[in-house]
């Protein structure tokens, strides 16, 4: 964003309001699965994914802003749904352990995404790279949201 921002802090409180607002994502999707079947919800959130993280590997400055809060936003919408398919399909005795591999889970993978954008920024690439890899890794959601049976 350095049509917009070289400072740091301004950078940070951006980034910072990204995540706040779209943090709220979770509360419109929860309502959309306490109204819905999970799968169309689902498929819907995990198709935003990888467009609008597509998106923000070609914007800049405050068209970045808006995309990446559109972005994130079907990020954090995915949060409740997991944890309902969860909680539908484990049993209680279990729940407990699903969860905490759920968790497991998304600390290795979060950074493992960590680590393939430190390869990728120190061979020399930039931001669009390491978008269009998220991107791409997110479709993977996106197959597997079609593989849910049709009753969830």
């Amino acid at each position: 964003m350095q049509g917009v921002s070289a400072d740091i802090a301004v950078t940070g409180t951006l980034a910072a309001s990204i995540y706040a607002v779209a943090a709220f994502a979770q509360l419109v999707v929860g309502r959309a699965i306490d109204k819905r079947s999970i799968k169309p919800v689902l498929i819907f959130v995990a198709c935003g994914q990888p467009v609008f993280l597509f998106l923000m590997a070609v914007h800049s400055d405050f068209s970045l802003y808006a995309v990446s809060l559109l972005a994130m936003g079907f990020v954090f919408g995915q949060i409740p749904i997991t944890d309902a398919v969860l909680s539908q399909y484990v049993p209680d005795q279990w729940r407990t352990k699903a969860l905490s591999v759920k968790f497991l889970l998304n600390l290795v993978i979060g950074a493992a995404a960590l680590i393939t954008a430190r390869y990728l920024l120190s061979a020399g690439t930039g931001f669009e790279p390491v978008m269009q890899a998220l991107a791409i890794s997110s479709c993977i959601v996106v197959g597997a949201a079609f593989l849910l049976p049709k009753r969830v």
